[in-house]
Formats: C-alpha cells, structure tokens, sequence
C-alpha cells in the first residue's frame, strides 16, 4: 500500500513556525509534527493544506482515525482535493474499511490528474477482496500512468501467479527486478516451483 502524501504549501518560505512543523514532517518526528500543525491551525482553522498535513503525521503516528477525521475536515474545505481523497483511502483501507477506501481511491482518481499510486492501492484493495479481474485493471491502469512504476508490476506478478499464468508472472517480475524492486517472496515461490515442474529431468542411467 501506497502511503499517504503530504502537501508543500505555497506560503512555507515566509512562515517560520510552519516551515518548522514541515521539517519535522520530513524527519519522521510524527507526533512534534501533529502538535505543530494544531497551533497553527488555532489562527488557521480553515487552512486546508494544515488539515492535510496534520493528517499525515497523525497517520503516520499510528493514530489512524484521528487521521481521517483530519483527511474529512480538508475536504470540507476544498472537495475536490485529490490529495486528501487519496489520503483518505489508505486511512481507510489501514483500518480495515474497504467499502469506504474503494470509494476514496475512486474519488482521487476521477477528481484530478490520476496517479499510479491511487490505481496501484485499489488494485490492493480488490486483490485482498479476492477479485482478481479488477484488481489486474487497476494494476495495469497505474503502468499506463506510469511504465516505471515497480510495486504495479510486482502486484501484476503476484496476481497473476495467483492466477496460475506463470509467464506473465515472471515477465511483471523481471521488470520489477529491473527498476530495483524487491519481488515479494511469494512470486518468487510461484516461480520457483514452476521451474522444478517443467524444467529438464536429469537423465537415468541404464540398469
């Protein structure tokens, strides 16, 4: 799963306070983050960006519905925001809400410039639902977007072993591979046992 995306917003040079709570976000300090976003957000409530950001270090924080609850107050203000209906998704789909992500992930991809990210998440999101057509679509759809992007043709590789076509699997591999993309083991056993069913027997000797 692809996580959540944080927002640059556009005043960040002349604002120390909040070129400071992005630093943090940056470095991973999570929770000094959150806490920074909030006290800008008591002069700034109706800040979108604000609301999207304290989102992510919330999310990332482990504080999973908190997060969402940010992600909706973004999107109250602009809804249109891509970013936040995407956000919004992985919130959802990490809490095990995946009506709700599948409607997120939609929603991200038809209310702005399409990403592989979101396309790639949904394809998750219907693999784990176990339907397999859909989630190929979706996997495809991100490498359209993007030929380049590797965890798209990982997770074609891991469905289509699940699927049994083994060559399309290997083929989605080595590409992966070759964009430095470590395989998820489970292709790799797919293939692997492949190989010793159909590859050469070792000659008998005569008795």
């Amino acid at each position: 799963m692809q996580l959540p995306t944080m927002e640059r917003t556009k005043n960040e040079p002349t604002k120390p306070a909040l070129s400071e709570a992005l630093k943090k976000l940056r470095e991973s300090r999570w929770e000094e983050a959150a806490a920074d976003f909030r006290r800008l957000l008591e002069t700034e409530a109706d800040n979108a960006d604000l609301r999207l950001n304290l989102g992510v270090a919330l999310f990332e924080a482990g504080r999973r519905e908190d997060a969402i609850t940010e992600y909706r107050r973004c999107l109250e203000l602009e809804p249109n925001r891509e970013e936040a209906h995407y956000n919004l998704g992985v919130a959802y789909q990490s809490t095990g809400k995946l009506d709700e992500a599948e409607g997120a992930y939609l929603r991200a991809i038809e209310g702005g410039p399409p990403t592989p990210e979101a396309r790639c998440n949904l394809g998750n999101l219907y693999r784990d639902q176990e339907k397999l057509r859909a989630a190929i679509e979706q996997y495809q759809a991100a490498i359209d977007l993007n030929h380049d992007f590797a965890p798209a043709h990982n997770n074609l590789a891991v469905t289509f072993g699940q699927q049994g076509k083994l060559d399309l699997a290997r083929k989605h591999s080595d590409i992966a591979l070759r964009l430095g993309f470590l395989v998820h083991p489970e292709v790799q056993g797919h293939l692997r046992r492949h190989a010793d069913s159909t590859g050469p027997k070792r000659p008998t000797g005569l008795k």
